[in-house]
């Protein structure tokens, strides 16, 4: 509204209604804050993604360098050597072949192991028979001397090392062999029947052994 010192006719209603509606034509209201500085904030909102871009990609570099994985070695890969000169055969796509471990080689008898022969039926000679029996079979260390009656015959080993031992003279005789510490001998047989083919030997021949 103009200034009434100026104004020579009193205030009526057009005057009133401008000043309910404020400035205008002429005048230009104040621009906000945003406004007049946007781009001065452009500019710093930049600034602030490059610098978090910089220090993402820094970080994320020296994070790389630490989990990527060792490479592996060449030895690893390449095909074994065959002694000529060419690498060997593969199998399954270029893997190289593996041997199969060997089977353990089954523990030999021995002959030569001292064996104890007890007469367990007191049958007049019948230990000197076997004795002679087994020499035949190839046995060297043959011992005999008269045992506790018994019924049953049988074959017993002291130590794990003469259980094939045991076992081979148990086949002759037809009985399992049996790891035992009651006799003092460390393979002992002990016996109650006639070994076999040599049943019909006179007793009279294998004189002398007092059983």
């Amino acid at each position: 509204m103009a200034d009434q010192s100026t104004y020579p006719y009193e205030p009526d209603q057009f005057d009133r209604e401008a000043d309910q509606v404020g400035a205008h034509g002429a005048h230009r209201a104040e621009e906000p804050f945003f406004k007049r500085n946007l781009s001065t904030i452009i500019v710093i909102v930049a600034a602030l993604l490059a610098l978090a871009l910089v220090l993402w990609a820094v970080s994320g570099l020296g994070k790389g360098s630490e989990d990527a994985p060792a490479p592996a070695e060449s030895s690893a890969s390449a095909p074994a050597d065959s002694g000529d000169g060419k690498p060997a055969a593969s199998d399954n796509g270029g893997e190289a072949a593996t041997e199969e471990p060997s089977e353990e080689a089954a523990p030999e008898v021995n002959r030569e192991a001292p064996v104890l022969v007890l007469n367990g039926k007191r049958k007049q000679g019948m230990a000197g028979r076997w004795q002679k029996a087994l020499e035949e079979q190839g046995w060297t260390k043959v011992d005999t001397d008269t045992g506790k009656r018994t019924k049953n015959a049988g074959v017993y080993y002291k130590n794990d090392e003469d259980k094939a031992t045991a076992e081979a003279l148990a086949k002759y005789v037809g009985v399992e062999a049996e790891k035992s510490d009651k006799y003092r001998a460390n393979i002992t047989v002990v016996i109650v029947e006639e070994p076999g083919d040599l049943a019909e030997i006179d007793g009279a021949e294998q004189g002398g052994d007092g059983e």
